[in-house]
């Protein structure tokens, strides 16, 4: 793919020094050569380090500050969506895209649609990007607009009919989805978080609804009635109540529709929800045999996932938001005690500590504070946070290894162990570093450690 300098400065206004023949564009100067195109999308003190370091390199480079060389071209961020729309060649009106919003649950939702459409569709969701054979880690919810960009280029020329991607609150108030319009929009629920950026709950749920000014105009948006603001939903919303009729059976859930039964292979009412939003979707896009397909829902890695150590039954799930964490241990039945083991993330919202730290100990018979990604914070600050309540049935272990470790050695037949706020990251960030780390592969670790059952 190639497109000529001329063309693309053409579209936003620009007079051409000299000309050349583009072969890729990035936003990212360690990754551009020669005749590449670098958008650099900062204005601090580094702009102008990646800005020679990708002039060194023969790029061309597009910019915000004030700058002279001939490969240099000003720019403003108004036309970073005709510069992709220009450079890039997908056809949205030849793909249908699926957007997830919501506090919760978006993962889920979006595993268990890409799982019936995965020959024909690209899946962007948080930490992983699946299309066809292909798989790409990723660090966002949502990607940067050139790399999504980039992403949904590759799905057209794969030709995939479908995108099902998360949209995170960051993407929307950033515009890193300014250039897409989506035929669905499925919100799962909108509650409380990020509250670190966004700064009160009230900007957090209105730029949660931004996404309605992205649905192409016969475009649909799916959700539940008690959606806060919902009345700003546009006008081709599809509004249902949560279902109330639902019967729990050792295979999974089972409800009933429009006369007819359907079975799900989960074990959390959440997820209940989740699959109706699901439900209603394939109802939209006339899929046949939907009781089959809901039936057929996928396993979600690092969603109530299930693992056993010496019969203990333990489930590592995302949940890193209050209301995440309260539907998680109140929806978890049938156990003689529930051992939570949770932290919090370092230079995030400090507000919601104190809340997480009390929700794992009134829901649980045995919290156990540990690390999460405190990132360039003390671990041992943000345990005292967590510990600002007055219930006094936790334990502190600060190396999560170690606190997972002893939630083993403490559960007994009859107990569940919840594993709370990474789900399936496969990294922990310490002081900017991010070092291997999985709850999965410790629990693989305890169990081959003979000593954990002396």
């Amino acid at each position: 793919m190639g497109i000529k300098l001329s063309k693309l400065n053409q579209a936003i206004h620009l007079k051409t020094k000299k000309d050349y023949d583009l072969n890729k564009m990035s936003d990212d100067s360690r990754e551009v050569q020669k005749n590449d195109l670098y958008v650099c999308t900062i204005q601090n003190q580094k702009a102008m380090t990646y800005i020679q370091q990708a002039l060194k390199k023969g790029a061309i480079v597009y910019g915000l500050i004030n700058y002279h060389h001939e490969r240099y071209y000003q720019i403003q961020e108004k036309d970073y969506k005709t510069i992709i729309q220009t450079f890039y060649t997908f056809d949205l009106s030849k793909m249908i895209i699926i957007g997830i919003c919501g506090t919760n649950g978006k993962t889920s939702i979006a595993t268990m649609i890409y799982h019936h459409l995965k020959e024909d569709a690209m899946l962007i969701s948080t930490h992983h990007i699946y299309c066809k054979k292909e798989h790409f880690l990723q660090r966002n919810t949502t990607p940067n607009q050139f790399v999504l960009a980039n992403y949904v280029q590759y799905a057209y020329e794969q030709n995939c009919h479908y995108i099902i991607m998360e949209v995170s609150s960051h993407a929307i108030d950033q515009q890193r989805i300014h250039f897409l319009q989506y035929d669905y929009i499925l919100y799962s629920n909108i509650t409380s978080d990020h509250l670190d950026y966004h700064l009160c709950q009230t900007h957090y749920i209105l730029t949660k609804l931004k996404l309605r000014n992205y649905l192409k105009k016969d475009g649909w948006i799916i959700c539940y009635d008690d959606l806060p603001y919902g009345q700003l939903c546009h006008q081709r919303c599809k509004k249902m109540k949560h279902l109330t009729k639902v019967k729990h059976h050792p295979e999974g859930y089972h409800f009933e529709w429009e006369q007819e039964d359907y079975q799900i292979p989960y074990h959390t009412l959440f997820h209940v929800d989740n699959a109706f939003l699901v439900l209603q979707l394939f109802q939209h896009l006339k899929f046949t045999h939907i009781k089959e397909k809901m039936k057929q829902l996928p396993p979600i890695k690092g969603r109530c996932e299930m693992h056993y150590l010496k019969d203990i039954p333990i489930m590592i799930d995302y949940a890193h938001s209050e209301d995440g964490l309260y539907q998680l241990l109140t929806n978890v039945k049938g156990y003689q005690r529930i051992i939570c083991v949770v932290g919090c993330g370092g230079n995030r919202d400090q507000r919601k500590r104190k809340k997480m730290g009390e929700i794992a100990c009134q829901y649980s018979h045995m919290a156990i504070y540990t690390s999460d990604n405190p990132r360039y914070e003390k671990i041992s600050d943000i345990i005292l946070m967590m510990m600002e309540h007055n219930y006094q049935n936790y334990q502190v272990i600060e190396n999560r290894y170690c606190a997972i470790k002893y939630a083993v050695k403490y559960a007994q037949k009859g107990d569940i162990i919840i594993i709370a706020g990474k789900g399936d990251e496969t990294t922990q960030e310490i002081q900017g570093v991010f070092y291997p780390f999985s709850d999965e592969q410790c629990i693989k670790r305890i169990e081959s450690e003979e000593e954990t059952w002396k």
